[in-house]
């Protein structure tokens, strides 16, 4: 049974226990002193499946973990790989250059030069206003309203909210 299912039984359960029923025996009673031994011991059962629960949430961290870790080495090749290519194709480039080679023809492909046109800026501050962009962006702290509002300041559609976090482990 996952955890699931004991959830949705315990459940189940508990309302047949407010109606004073047994849901293992179907027994029913009124006693207050059965109802809270059938409590108890269905509340143990849930404590008992959760230790399975966090089995399960560990296990699944340290998945991830080991996923996290595999990527960042597979990004670290990668990012070699790339470099070795560029480094490659700069090698190829300057031999051309340097032998006056234009094209070399192959039965996989062709190596050639390609025309492109690109706009060096050589020096900033002789650029003209008119060329200049001026780019903002704007961004709401919500570390500065929290300060604001845990000292005692208002701050108009924002409020503190206290939550529940759910902690495995």
């Amino acid at each position: 049974m996952n955890f699931y299912d004991v959830a949705k039984d315990y459940i189940e359960r508990m309302e047949y226990l407010e109606q004073g029923i047994n849901a293992e025996t179907g027994e029913i009673t009124e006693s207050e002193n059965q109802l809270i031994i059938w409590t108890e011991e269905l509340t143990q059962d849930l404590k008992d499946k959760s230790a399975n629960v966090i089995a399960v949430v560990r296990n699944q961290e340290l998945t991830i973990e080991a996923l996290d870790t595999e990527i960042k080495r597979l990004q670290a090749m990668k990012d070699s790989l790339k470099k070795n290519l560029d480094k490659f194709k700069t090698y190829i480039k300057s031999a051309m250059l340097v032998n006056g080679i234009e094209k070399i023809e192959t039965t996989l492909g062709n190596i050639k030069f390609t025309k492109s046109t690109s706009t060096e800026i050589y020096d900033e501050s002789l650029i003209d206003s008119r060329f200049i962009e001026v780019v903002t962006t704007e961004k709401i702290s919500k570390e500065k309203i929290k300060a604001a509002l845990k000292s005692g300041e208002e701050v108009q559609g924002a409020r503190l909210v206290e939550n529940k976090n759910l902690k495995i482990g």
